[in-house]
């Protein structure tokens, strides 16, 4: 610095693009270096030998408006209140004033004067770097993408960086037109090799010049991790950077003390430097705890920016102490004796203080345990007393200033052994745990335990890794790199169909997916469920003053906060906030779970679970040779609140006179279709009863029927009651409450309405388990069933029908099965269903009869309808997840009509489909599979 050779700029302009080539982080390394720079540069200025008085005092008079005036623009940008183009006229002004300043300088000072070494390092680094900033203007100036690599885009990028690249190059060749070229042209050397990759990647100019700061302001708004301001000062720095903070606190004090004007400095004088590198490193320290703190992304791995100064700052100091020990006195006065007895009082008061706050107080009763806590508390009070005429006699022998630098000396031996300790901990021992903060979001050892199973299992039941596995969209990290080896590979994305998993012995999902998978799966897979990724613990999020005060001065609180701290102990800590922090149970995970096919299993004897490990093959599917791909007609397909849209219709009924009337469900509404698709009539809005919901109003209408005189009746489901209407949607009563008791006009969220030949109405009253029986104008007659798993009991009674010989099908969802009732109520016959195998709250099976009594029942979660006769014997399926035609999403209500038609409400493709029956083929229901 002192002696401003060329090689020293060249050595600068090699490390300013190493840096720029590593990380985005150069930029706030860069503007750190530039501020410090100018801060120098100013006191140069200012302390050289003015012509005038009067041009000293403008010159610091324009220097501090200029100063003023960008400390006020970025505090503006950073509370998100600046405003165009008001804001970029001040950052003009503050610009003006410092050039001005600047203009005042060079006039008023001699050559000599104005050209310090500091001016020379900012030159350098100010143009190698003005030529990145292009993405500033870009966005916040010119309000456009700088990520946008388009010749559109280009063509405003470039203009703006080919006038930055030619104004860089102007201030560099007039401020030294031989050693500037030399300085770029190794800068540009080392950038553009890095940047196109070995000359491979032309492109990569572009996204190194504009991309790197161009990304990085991106995802500044992003705030990837959504961390507190004080995430690095509060947690990072405390729990790992703890020694380089107090050595930097020590130097920064100490520098601060050499600025005062003293008679005896702490610090023996030495010569002062021409670079005052304490003073720089202070000031990166503090700066970039600042910038890392305010900027959008904070993450573990950024701490390394801030402690890199913070180490550099401690070394200095706690170098200078050591060498300012009088060693070989200490050794003569007996020093040893502090060493010794200083730790063994420390520990004995720390001891005897947890006790008197409480953690084990003495003298509480005469119990074991109580009377152990007072003996703890007599020792540590007795050792206590006895190292204190040790320390004493030796302050005495060493004086209390080396005794007290000797301490400090022995403190700082002590944490740096806890700061190995912990980088040890961290790296070698809960490096795959989320104990550790320093962690972030990352794989959890359930990732390796799947890899292994299912490299295992693929061995050996291939003898390679030709095994079909299929996986999701939620653990797409990292088993689309995991399983990069794996052929026969299938990404089902977030859209399961059973085209996914045929032949797929092996099923990876994430929890987002496992109502989608599971009922496509059956009772055919194993599950075993592992934590995919988790996080460390969160509650320093949202800290206020108070929770502060509470953990310091709780003591009980301290002392569990000092067991995540010295030990990564969450126990004490979990226990009270009620919350269980054993490494199985962490609280902050994305689990996922890997389903392994039983007839799979059953050959690999440790895979086996329960009596299904001995089954030499699987039950088949009956439904599954029967399966078509069916192409329906829409009938309303419209998504929206307009009249004729729909949203999340669940069911549907048609007319005597050939209408068709929809469950509009999300919409609250009931909306009537002539068969060629006209809207006829639309009647209903929200109205919650306990909200203060009129008749005539619902919440979430599920069911619906229509008797002989076209009128229209609704289950009303979270409501808790029916409602009956005319064709016109004229209210013409309401009956039913929220309730559980034996009253059958207490309803639970019932979710099905069907209406026999007499007119008597049958509701499903789910939440109650049983169908009730009303006549037409809801008073109450009998009920059919209760709660319970035998023949003639329901568990989640849902879809209802009654068929043209008078018996009455339940939909009976969680028993998996369908049940036969007598209108009279005597159970007759059932069947189970290969579906229904999820509980979610809109996995709700409908079935309707059709004029040959065959039965047709939704399976929502498996994408499909089921086809059986009378007794339940399958005769088709048809349908699978997706948008066409002849897919659903979340079918449910379904009715046939009179005239061969079947209309099904595809509840998540918001849409009614129609299929005519005689398409089905149900006559043929063995003809093999297209």
């Amino acid at each position: 610095f002192a002696d401003r050779r060329p090689r020293w700029l060249y050595l600068m302009a090699l490390a300013v693009a190493l840096n720029h080539a590593t990380k985005e982080t150069a930029f706030i390394y860069d503007a750190i270096w530039l501020l410090f720079l100018a801060v120098l540069y100013a006191a140069d200025l200012g302390r050289g030998p003015w012509r005038t008085r009067n041009m000293h005092l403008l010159f610091w008079s324009l220097l501090a408006g200029g100063l003023f005036g960008g400390a006020a623009v970025g505090g503006l940008m950073f509370a998100a209140r600046l405003v165009l183009p008001a804001g970029i006229g001040l950052a003009v002004l503050a610009c003006a004033a410092l050039i001005a300043a600047l203009i005042v300088a060079w006039r008023g000072l001699p050559s000599a004067a104005r050209v310090t070494p500091s001016f020379d390092l900012l030159i350098v680094l100010g143009t190698l770097v003005l030529p990145q900033l292009v993405a500033f203007p870009v966005k916040l100036v010119l309000q456009r993408d700088p990520l946008d690599y388009t010749p559109a885009g280009m063509w405003v990028t470039g203009p703006v960086l080919a006038a930055l690249v030619l104004l860089s190059a102007a201030v560099g060749l007039v401020w030294d037109r031989r050693r500037w070229p030399i300085i770029a042209g190794i800068f540009a050397a080392i950038y553009l090799t890095l940047f196109t990759t070995m000359f491979t990647n032309g492109q990569g100019v572009a996204t190194g010049i504009v991309g790197s700061l161009g990304y990085w302001l991106d995802q500044h708004g992003v705030q990837r991790g959504s961390q507190p301001w004080y995430y690095y000062a509060g947690l990072q720095v405390p729990f790992y950077e703890f020694l380089p903070a107090l050595g930097g606190l020590l130097a920064c004090t100490a520098t601060l003390l050499q600025l005062r004007p003293r008679a005896a400095p702490a610090i023996p004088s030495e010569p002062r430097p021409a670079f005052p590198a304490i003073a720089f490193l202070c000031f990166w320290s503090v700066l970039a705890l600042f910038a890392y703190s305010t900027a959008g992304e904070k993450m573990p791995w950024l701490t390394v920016h801030i402690a890199l100064p913070l180490i550099l700052a401690g070394g200095w100091i706690f170098g200078t102490l050591l060498e300012q020990m009088p060693w070989t006195a200490i050794w003569q006065k007996h020093g040893w004796i502090l060493l010794l007895v200083l730790p063994l009082a420390t520990l004995a008061g720390v001891d005897a203080a947890r006790r008197l706050a409480g953690l084990g107080a003495p003298f509480q009763s005469t119990t074991l345990e109580d009377l152990q806590h007072s003996m703890a508390f007599l020792s540590a009070t007795a050792v206590l007393a006895g190292t204190i005429f040790g320390l004493v006699y030796a302050v005495r022998q060493l004086g209390a200033r080396v005794a007290l630098q000797l301490a400090g000396v022995q403190g700082i031996a002590l944490l740096a052994v806890l700061t190995l300790r912990s980088t040890i901990l961290a790296n070698y021992i809960n490096f795959d745990y989320q104990t550790e903060f320093i962690n972030y979001a990352s794989g959890a050892p359930g990732v390796r335990v799947v890899m292994a199973q299912v490299e295992e299992i693929s061995r050996r039941t291939t003898d390679g890794l030709d095994i079909k596995i299929a996986f999701d969209s939620d653990v797409s990290w990292p088993f689309t790199w995991y399983l990069r080896d794996y052929p026969n590979q299938v990404y089902y994305a977030e859209q399961p169909t059973r085209e996914s998993f045929r032949d797929a012995p092996l099923v990876i999902a994430g929890d987002n997916n496992w109502a989608r998978v599971e009922p496509l799966l059956g009772n055919n897979y194993h599950s075993f469920e592992y934590i995919r990724m988790w996080w460390p613990m969160q509650d320093y999020f949202d800290l206020t003053a108070a929770r502060l005060r509470a953990n310091l001065l709780d003591p009980v609180r301290l002392n569990a906060l000092w067991d995540i701290w010295q030990w990564r102990d969450y126990k004490a800590y979990g226990e009270l906030n009620g919350t269980t922090y054993a490494l199985a149970q962490w609280p902050v995970v994305d689990r996922m779970r890997l389903y392994i096919r039983k007839d799979v299993a059953s050959k690999i004897w440790s895979l086996g679970v329960g009596p299904t490990a001995l089954t030499e093959a699987l039950p088949p599917d009956p439904f599954e040779s029967l399966l078509r791909r069916i192409p329906a007609e829409i009938f309303v397909d419209a998504v929206g609140s307009a009249p004729g849209q729909l949203k999340q219709p669940r069911d549907v009924a048609v007319a005597p006179n050939g209408s068709v009337v929809i469950a509009d469900t999300f919409n609250h509404r009931i909306q009537s279709f002539a068969a060629d698709g006209r809207m006829l009539a639309s009647w209903g809005a929200f109205g919650a009863v306990d909200q203060g919901g009129q008749p005539g109003q619902f919440n979430e209408p599920w069911g619906i029927a229509v008797n002989a005189a076209g009128e229209v009746y609704v289950a009303d489901t979270w409501n808790h009651r029916v409602q009956r209407f005319d064709s016109g949607g004229k209210l013409l009563g309401s009956w039913g409450a929220f309730g559980n008791g034996t009253d059958l006009l207490n309803l639970w969220g019932p979710r099905d309405v069907a209406i026999d030949s007499d007119g008597l109405v049958y509701v499903s009253d789910t939440g109650n388990k049983r169908i009730s029986v009303f006549d037409a104008q809801g008073a109450p007659l009998r009920q059919i069933g209760a709660a319970g798993a035998l023949d003639g009991e329901l568990d989640e009674p849902v879809g209802i029908a009654i068929s043209p010989s008078g018996e009455l099908y339940v939909a009976d969802a969680w028993n998996r099965r369908i049940q036969v009732f007598g209108l009279d109520g005597v159970f007759r016959r059932k069947w189970d269903v290969s579906g229904w195998y999820g509980q979610s709250l809109f996995a709700k099976p409908y079935l309707t009869v059709d004029a040959q009594e065959n039965v047709y029942f939704s399976d929502p979660e498996g994408f499909r309808i089921f086809v059986t006769d009378r007794n339940g014997l399958p005769l088709r399926s048809f349908g699978d997840y997706g948008t066409d035609v002849s897919s659903f999403s979340m079918p449910t209500g379904l009715v046939a009509s009179s005239d061969g038609q079947l209309y099904i409400a595809d509840a998540d493709n918001q849409r009614v489909l129609r299929i005519a029956i005689g398409q089905l083929q149900i006559g043929n229901a063995a003809a093999p599979s297209e």
